[in-house]
């Protein structure tokens, strides 16, 4: 629950100095808000007392410690100035914490906010101390053993160490080294470091029954006496763009994206397990299917949008389903647990004979047909009939011959190799 605490006494005023008390899931915040009273009482000050700002931030730091040690991975912000102090307190010190800033901001008494600090403040030297150990859970620390692994760790990478840990059910093991660029820091300023001492390379080797890194260490050392790889430059040009459509596929940025188009360029898309297809291979969707059915054909279309360069997608998942003038339709084929096939057509009525020969094209026929929009098939499949299979069943769920079937035109050179296979006496075109 929120709470108040008002420092100067009644009548309260807009100018009345005041700390706020809010809770949070992860965390207390802790508020005091002196803007109105600095703008009255402190014109031309832009910042507090340097013993104070600094007894401030000694308890913030120490603060941000405990609520990471407790697992929040968020981010936290405040601001400096004069107008308003900002901590973020771990449960249960958000009641000593407004305590503390009501003595130093009334009474200019700093020491409660230091003994606080001095109280939070973690054994975090104790902890990197030299020497491989098991910190115990709840006699060294109280936290999840994973959690508290990946505290140390961060803590140890601010003091230029590397940490070999493993987390068990009853603690964490440890064993804090002095990285190699620790070692050049100090060797190179060591007027930087006259109060953090190398406690940690002439440590004496420990002995013992059960220590599991340094077992660790010894059996993974397979690169003792290793020669440095020969490193050289080749003249090759492979290429930039990938066959997927992928432009840039092979730079710097875009990688995981290209990986994952390219998987289902190359194999398909993984049916995913809320789509309801438990029987048979081929699924006609159309735009009063589920939104589940839709966004699985959107999702295929954006494998022939990207390897053609196109500027829209075929299919779109639309808001709700909505009824289609032209029954607007998509084909998905299935193999295996991936969609390898996608055909999308509708019912036009306004078509041109085209014998796949000539630029010619024939008068206009207003028969209602079956229309392809696009037809694609993943890579790996291709060459194996599955593209004339689709055009064969969107025929047979119209009711008409193959050969009746409409084609978008133009019709890529795949599509002309797939209709001269299929329709060798010419097509419909729209």
């Amino acid at each position: 629950m929120e709470a108040v605490l008002y420092l100067d006494p009644p009548p309260h005023s807009w100018r009345t100095r005041r700390i706020n008390v809010s809770p949070e899931a992860n965390f207390a915040v802790v508020e005091l808000d002196r803007e109105h009273y600095a703008e009255t009482h402190e014109r031309g000050a832009t910042s507090l007392p340097p013993e104070y700002a600094a007894a401030i931030e000694r308890l913030r730091m120490v603060c941000f410690d405990r609520i990471w040690l407790e697992g929040y991975s968020g981010s936290l912000a405040w601001g400096s100035g004069n107008y308003r102090v900002t901590l973020y307190v771990p449960y249960p010190h958000e009641g000593e914490t407004a305590e503390a800033l009501r003595a130093a901001e009334v009474e200019d008494d700093y020491s409660k906010l230091e003994d606080l600090a001095s109280r939070l403040t973690l054994p975090v030297d104790d902890w990197l101390a030299p020497g491989e150990r098991l910190l115990r859970r709840g006699v060294d620390f109280q936290t999840r053993p994973g959690t508290f692994l990946r505290f140390l760790r961060a803590k140890a990478a601010s003091l230029d160490l590397r940490l070999n840990g493993r987390a068990v059910p009853e603690g964490v093991w440890i064993r804090p080294q002095l990285s190699k660029v620790g070692k050049l820091n100090r060797s190179a300023f060591p007027e930087n470091y006259t109060d953090q001492p190398d406690r940690w390379s002439d440590a004496p080797p420990q002995t013992g029954l059960l220590r599991p890194l340094e077992t660790r260490v010894r059996r993974g050392d397979h690169s003792k006496h290793a020669l440095p790889t020969d490193l050289r430059r080749l003249g090759a040009r492979p290429r930039v763009d990938c066959p997927c459509g992928f432009r840039g596929a092979f730079g710097g940025y875009g990688v995981a994206e290209h990986e994952a188009h390219h998987q289902l360029w190359s194999i398909g898309l993984r049916v995913p397990k809320t789509v309801p297809w438990e029987f048979g291979n081929l699924a006609v969707v159309t735009t009063q299917s589920s939104v589940a059915w839709r966004r699985l054909a959107a999702q295929l279309a954006r494998a022939p949008k990207r390897e053609n360069h196109y500027d829209f997608a075929s299919w779109e998942v639309g808001d709700r389903p909505e009824p289609s003038s032209t029954n607007r339709r998509a084909l998905l084929l299935r193999h295996g647990e991936y969609a390898v096939g996608y055909l999308v057509a509708a019912d036009l009525a306004r078509h041109r004979r085209w014998d796949l020969e000539s630029d010619v094209y024939a008068g206009e026929d207003t028969t209602v047909r079956p229309s392809i929009d696009l037809i694609w098939v993943a890579a790996v499949h291709r060459g194996r009939g599955v593209g004339g299979a689709l055009v064969s069943a969107l025929a047979q769920d119209f009711g008409c011959a193959v050969a009746d079937v409409s084609w978008s035109d133009p019709v890529s050179n795949a599509g002309q190799r797939l209709a001269r296979r299929i329709s060798p006496g010419g097509i419909w075109v729209h």
